[in-house]
């Protein structure tokens, strides 16, 4: 028989919009809107059309979770979602999704977001059970009697029901869940959640492919000995999943995109790559150790980190270290925000260091305020959507009260 050809995703999160003050501007296609939310709508129509004319055919589209960010998501992105859909069955592919830790609310009230994909002839699992798709359930005649697919939704993970979770006999056996792998040495994903654990025993049972979600990291193996992998998200969601910069080898961030997968009864899976090209970069560049420099030297390297080569559309992160903060004052703050205004977005934290307080014995604190307000916000807020506003408000704040401070030191003659 000739093979089934599978397209494994994940962790697309439809309705995601990042930094609130990061929005396209006027003149600009898609003015007014969140730069985020744009991008994931673009990554999931360029994926959704390559998949569609893929040759030779893909038989199946497997979504393993956290296809929207929230568990009640905006009209948009439901739109994009069904889009995305309805292109897909209509070129005879079949399409199974399965809830992620984002869609599966704490209630049960309000039921799931993903509902509404079923009404296109999606297969779609968002309850407390297992899902096995085999045999007439399948649109595509290629995988009647050639696979099953055991769809395994977050809440099912939440509730521990693995016991009968089983590959099939006689037929190529897809196992598709969401969640964190036991024994990982990541206990939280990039957007700081913490997900329930899928015991590796279950990655175990002899499956032919297992679509894993929730780690951002493309082609992620969890195990050596099952052949079990993360897709990753199809756009780097924050710096945390930033490239870095220069290039890296053994970047975990340096691809994203869907996994392409070929199966054949008794052959282990062929896996490719179908890369989301055209995503917009997040790079984040080498930091600047600023312990021992000047304020003309600090000055010189930031603009040989900050270069000319690097896209316009891009995000960028520099953080700089261990900078005095007298050097910190006496920087040429007009010219660094000229560099940043190169680029879509770029963000120079500094990590400030305070002389040693001679008063009392005390001793200042060597973490920057910013460092000190990023881990305070974490501590106290426990939406990711709400944390990067809470985090960009502080550091504009801390920002303009040293500039006062500087302005008033000037003043008074003090420098």
């Amino acid at each position: 028989m000739t093979d089934i050809r599978l397209v494994h995703m994940a962790d697309i999160h439809l309705g995601y919009t990042g930094s609130i003050s990061l929005i396209f501007g006027e003149g600009e296609r898609g003015a007014g809107r969140y730069v985020r939310e744009v991008d994931i709508e673009q990554a999931v129509r360029r994926l959704t059309e390559s998949i569609r004319d893929a040759q030779p055919p893909v038989d199946v589209v497997i979504i393993a979770g956290d296809l929207f960010h929230r568990s009640v998501p905006l009209p948009r992105a439901i739109a994009r979602a069904a889009r995305m859909v309805n292109v897909l069955i209509s070129a005879g592919i079949d399409v199974v999704i399965v809830d992620g830790n984002h869609e599966t609310s704490s209630s049960m009230h309000p039921g799931s977001p993903t509902v509404y994909l079923a009404e296109l002839g999606a297969h779609v699992a968002n309850g407390g059970d297992c899902l096995v798709l085999q045999g007439d359930r399948w649109h595509n005649p290629r995988l009647r009697g050639t696979l099953a697919v055991h769809a395994l939704p977050y809440r099912a993970v939440l509730e521990r029901q693995f016991p009968g979770v089983v590959p099939v006999s006689g037929c190529l056996n897809v196992l598709v869940t969401h969640g964190r792998i036991k024994g990982m040495k990541e206990e939280m994903n990039t957007l700081g959640r913490v997900t329930s654990d899928i015991p590796s025993e279950v990655l175990s049972r002899g499956w032919d492919y297992v679509a894993l979600g929730d780690s951002h990291f493309h082609r992620y193996q969890p195990m050596q000995q099952a052949p079990a992998y993360y897709a990753g998200s199809l756009e780097a969601l924050n710096f945390g999943e930033a490239t870095a910069y220069p290039p890296q080898r053994d970047d975990r961030n340096a691809v994203r995109g869907a996994i392409d997968v070929r199966l054949r009864p008794g052959a282990q899976a062929v896996l490719s790559t179908l890369e989301n090209v055209g995503r917009r970069p997040v790079l984040r560049l080498k930091a600047i150790d600023a312990a021992d420099m000047e304020p003309e030297t600090l000055m010189q390297a930031l603009h040989d980190r900050i270069t000319a080569e690097l896209p316009r559309e891009a995000l960028v992160r520099l953080e700089v270290t261990a900078c005095p903060i007298d050097v910190y004052e006496r920087l040429d703050h007009e010219a660094i925000y000229r560099l940043c205004q190169q680029f879509r977005r770029c963000e120079i934290p500094f990590g400030t260091v305070y002389p040693v307080a001679e008063q009392n014995g005390a001793t200042a604190s060597e973490a920057s305020l910013n460092d000190q307000w990023e881990a305070f916000i974490a501590s106290q807020i426990g939406d990711d959507m709400e944390l990067p506003w809470y985090l960009e408000q502080g550091q504009q704040r801390i920002e303009a009260a040293r500039m006062q401070v500087q302005g008033a030191r000037l003043e008074s003659g003090e420098e």
